[in-house]
């Protein structure tokens, strides 16, 4: 028997455990939204999308900041991801005595780029105000306010 009739099998295999392969990459895709904050709007300002699966949802804690939601279109969230509110620039430094000190300085607008899930079907990436006060009870009470929402078809 000839050597290549020895290996055809194994190369069948090889090829469609390779399509396979590409085929499962071509699925998971990730998206990068340019988007602008102003104090009360988001605007979309570019996005692209690369091949790629980010890692799936962990358990997520309320924090203040910005909380950015993919929904399906029947309004199911499928991904969550927290980030700091980009119009609150951290600015720290040292004191005279070497302690470091921290100030949040605001900022009217401020431009970003987050990184989302694709989804096989149309979605929306919806981003959420997080503030947490304290109820005066000892309880935190987290207020969650719509900044505003894209809608995405890939």
């Amino acid at each position: 028997m000839p050597w290549n009739s020895r290996f055809l099998p194994l190369l069948a295999v090889l090829l469609l455990t390779g399509s396979t392969f590409q085929a499962q990459a071509q699925e998971d895709r990730i998206a990068f939204l340019q988007v602008k904050f102003t104090e009360n709007t988001i605007t979309l300002l570019a996005s692209n999308t690369v091949p790629g699966r980010l890692k799936p949802l962990r358990l997520v804690t309320a924090k203040p900041g910005v909380d950015i939601e993919v929904q399906t279109s029947t309004g199911e969230v499928v991904w969550l991801e927290q980030m700091e509110n980009p119009l609150l620039e951290r600015v720290e430094w040292s004191d005279e005595s070497g302690v470091m000190q921290t100030q949040y300085v605001p900022r009217s607008e401020a431009e970003v780029f987050v990184r989302v899930p694709v989804l096989s079907s149309p979605q929306s990436v919806a981003f959420f105000n997080v503030e947490i006060n304290d109820s005066g009870t000892g309880a935190q009470v987290v207020k969650r306010t719509l900044i505003g929402s894209v809608e995405l078809v890939f």
